[in-house]
């Protein structure tokens, strides 16, 4: 894990210039890549790491993927969305990264924070777990709402000030905690993205809290959600996921776009490539 982590941060450094007070976009016959930054209220410095169309045309507006934990899988969802690019001729997209200038500390303890929709409840779950090298308690979970008035006040502003795109269309990728907030979303802030790229959603959380039928029914009928998992991970993230197949009866009866995914042999790590992949090929081609 350190290995690949300290390999993506080596790519990151090599794809991208950090920008300032100018920008600038490199490479003008491949992909156009540029780094903002941006501060929330609470005084976290996040950086979003923004890749253009190859034939970026200014005066054409785009759908945007945001991606979470952009640290790590900037590389992987860049490399996946050009191999869909040549081979499945899917959509022209923005995306956007949301990450942060720091280390593998600062990014645990960030995507702890940020990614979870309530504080960790150690009484409920009846065990403790840490993510990363801290130890998941009340004051280092349950800021998915602050995140996501940071994204709603900050980056939508910024990325829809800066390019042409389609307000109605925006996309979230995430992968365990990533897929938690982006499930999160979904269930109780339904009108801010479309699309849900979700990649073994940590929806174990708290034991499920999030999986109820109110939440359920503030499902927008007009999504379209990839939800995929491996079958060699923890049954403790299993079990949710599979319940989501449970209910997807009424789903579909709001005509809602929904398809789960199990891959055989792949973990929590392995499944992350290739959901990658099938997701993006799934929603936008």
């Amino acid at each position: 894990m350190k290995r690949l982590l300290i390999f993506s941060t080596l790519l990151l450094i090599t794809s991208f210039t950090t920008l300032r007070s100018q920008e600038k976009i490199q490479n003008p016959s491949k992909s156009k890549n540029i780094i903002k930054e941006l501060q929330s209220k609470e005084g976290q410095t996040y950086q979003l790491l923004i890749t253009l169309p190859k034939n970026y045309n200014k005066e054409k507006a785009y759908k945007v993927l945001y991606y979470l934990d952009g640290w790590w899988l900037s590389e992987l969802v860049i490399g996946n969305y050009r191999l869909n690019s040549i081979t499945n001729k899917v959509n022209e997209l923005i995306l956007v990264g949301i990450s942060l200038d720091g280390d593998e500390a600062a990014w645990n303890d960030q995507r702890n924070m940020d990614y979870t929709p309530s504080a960790y409840d150690k009484e409920k779950m009846k065990i403790s777990m840490k993510g990363g090298t801290y130890e998941l308690n009340e004051k280092t979970t349950g800021g998915a709402a602050s995140f996501l008035s940071f994204l709603e006040t900050k980056v939508f502003e910024e990325i829809e000030g800066s390019f042409k795109t389609i307000k109605n269309e925006r996309g979230i990728l995430g992968h365990s905690f990533g897929g938690l907030f982006g499930f999160y979303c979904l269930t109780n802030h339904p009108e801010t993205f479309k699309n849900y790229l979700l990649i073994s959603p940590s929806i174990w959380w708290n034991k499920s809290e999030l999986l109820t039928e109110e939440n359920f029914q503030k499902i927008n009928k007009t999504a379209n959600i990839y939800i995929t998992m491996g079958t060699a991970e923890s049954g403790m993230l299993k079990k949710p996921i599979r319940k989501l197949i449970q209910d997807f009866d009424q789903l579909k009866e709001k005509e809602t776009n929904i398809i789960l995914k199990e891959h055989e042999n792949l973990n929590h790590h392995s499944i992350v490539p290739l959901g990658i992949y099938e997701g993006i090929e799934w929603i936008y081609k």
